[in-house]
């Protein structure tokens, strides 16, 4: 059983690369992992593709269209990958780099879809919820760069799902920008922070997809590109690590806030940090990975083993040391899973060493005690949480991530409760329950809650929020039913008994038909 603040490595087929790009896939707990590079200074990119599927990651039978590196990926409202541009130095720069296609977690399939407006790589990509469109932003053209000519594009694009086009937006970026960070904010607006440019590094505009205007606000104190950027729950935006504008890596980081516009200084992460991660955990903190403290020297990089978590809430937050990782590793990809767990893999190591496979982080756990009234036999598969327990169980969970609880069908599933129709099968194999169910959820000596639900499934789970206080919310009024009598009961959310575990009493018309 893993513990609190805990890394496991994961094993599979991925060989590591450097540049590779990560996208969540829809259900939460796969990563799609594609192309990257082995020779970043004069290479181009690979077409294979992997896939994380929660335990260990698998190569794709089928590989990319087209070879990438320093591309992006970006998960659709329909749940396929936008996989779009490359920062590919060989012959393929300019092919690829123009190109885009689409990843079908469905069939396994890739897929080409429009070209972009303008050939690009090191860009940034934004699934803007409010218009369903992917925001595409700045960048360099690999062809350029590889007659010698740095150039960051002041053009931005839009991808439109419905229509497979690349369109230009209405306005361009205020400054040429690639290496940047592009946060999309609770009010659907766009942060984009930094870049490579002279005028970029310490400038910060707002993308606005309503009117597709960029504005300019106040920068940053300190420029800085190939730096990390991350949403906390309250809204604002940590920004850390990076090159710093007047040379070498930054030990200064950043919060903005978007109701003054404003960047604030924070205590400094202690380390210097060139293509580092920041990942916001389901418990509000952020996870900071990796990072190098000598630029993209590869092979010679200088890489702190040890991870850091920063603490928002305190009048003065601030980053604490923790342990070494299983790998030491900079410009490589970090993934948020349902699970509340994040997902590491790719980027560069030590000697021109490139680590394989990847490691899983386990942030703070809490243990949950599920107990299941009756003598029936039944099952509980909790997702996204590797959850999977018959009758009564104990398991640890990451705090603060919601948990869905599946009941699967059993004859008979539990000894008490009311006659449903049979039901269907729903996703990852859950059931509608033949029977209504009555389920106890006990957190260990704080917390106890009787709930009677049904249907008691996918599409209407039991649903419990982990707080950052380690105490679980049970949410029983979201349950409803098409099932005629006796429907359910919404049972107080919370009950105490100093002597132990005591159910509020049922009406004797809803105590069941069995004992």
């Amino acid at each position: 059983m893993p513990t609190s603040n805990s890394w496991e490595p994961v094993t599979g087929s991925f060989p590591g690369y450097y540049r590779t790009a990560a996208a969540l896939l829809a259900d939460g707990a796969r990563v799609l992992l594609t192309g990257g590079s082995h020779d970043p200074a004069h290479g181009g990119g690979c077409r294979q593709a992997w896939r994380y599927d929660g335990a260990q990651i698998v190569q794709l039978a089928e590989a990319m269209i087209q070879p990438r590196f320093g591309h992006t990926a970006t998960t659709l409202g329909n749940g396929k990958v936008l996989l779009a541009g490359s920062e590919a130095l060989d012959a393929t720069a300019g092919r690829a780099a123009g190109t885009a296609e689409l990843y079908d977690p469905a069939l396994g399939q890739f897929a080409a879809t429009g070209n972009l407006a303008e050939p690009r790589g090191w860009h940034t990509a934004t699934w803007l919820p409010s218009c369903g469109k992917v925001l595409i932003a700045g960048g360099e053209d690999p062809a350029l760069r590889l007659n010698g000519i740095v150039s960051p594009k002041t053009s931005a694009e839009l991808y439109d799902p419905a229509t497979g086009v690349f369109r230009k937006t209405s306005h361009p970026l205020n400054a040429a920008r690639s290496g940047h960070t592009a946060t999309l904010l609770q009010d659907n607006t766009v942060l984009i922070v930094g870049g490579y440019s002279t005028a970029a590094r310490g400038s910060a505009e707002i993308y606005n997809p309503a009117t597709e205007t960029f504005t300019p606000i106040a920068g940053p104190s300190i420029g800085r590109f190939d730096h990390a950027a991350t949403l906390l729950h309250d809204g604002r935006v940590l920004i850390a690590g990076g090159y710093e504008n007047g040379g070498g890596t930054t030990g200064h980081e950043e919060i903005f806030n978007p109701i003054s516009k404003l960047f604030t200084e924070v205590a400094p992460i202690q380390k210097t940090a060139y293509g580092l991660t920041l990942t916001t955990l389901a418990n509000g903190k952020v996870l900071a990975v990796g990072g190098s403290a000598d630029g993209e020297r590869i092979p010679d990089l200088t890489i702190d083993p040890y991870w850091w978590i920063f603490d928002p809430t305190p009048a003065i937050p601030t980053f604490t040391k923790m342990p070494v990782t299983t790998q030491r590793i900079a410009f490589h990809t970090a993934t948020l899973l349902a699970s509340g767990c994040v997902f590491v893999a790719g980027g560069a190591g030590i000697g021109n060493q490139f680590p394989g496979n990847g490691m899983l982080y386990w942030p703070d756990l809490v243990t949950l005690r599920l107990n299941f009234q009756g003598g029936g036999a039944g099952s509980v598969t909790g997702h996204p949480a590797r959850i999977a327990c018959t009758g009564n169980a104990v398991f640890q969970v990451p705090a603060g991530i919601q948990l869905f609880l599946f009941a699967q069908a059993a004859a008979p599933w539990m000894s008490t409760g009311w006659e449903m129709a049979p039901g269907a099968p729903g996703p990852i194999g859950a059931y509608r329950p033949q029977r209504w169910t009555k389920v106890m959820v006990l957190h260990t000596n704080v917390f106890d809650g009787w709930g009677k639900l049904a249907p008691f499934d996918a599409a209407n789970p039991l649903v419990l929020v982990m707080n950052t206080n380690r105490s679980p919310v049970v949410n029983f009024g979201a349950h409803t039913s098409t099932a005629p009598w006796p429907g359910p009961r919404i049972l107080p959310a919370i009950q105490r008994s100093p002597s132990g575990i005591t159910p509020p009493a049922l009406p004797a018309h809803e105590r069941g038909s069995r004992p």
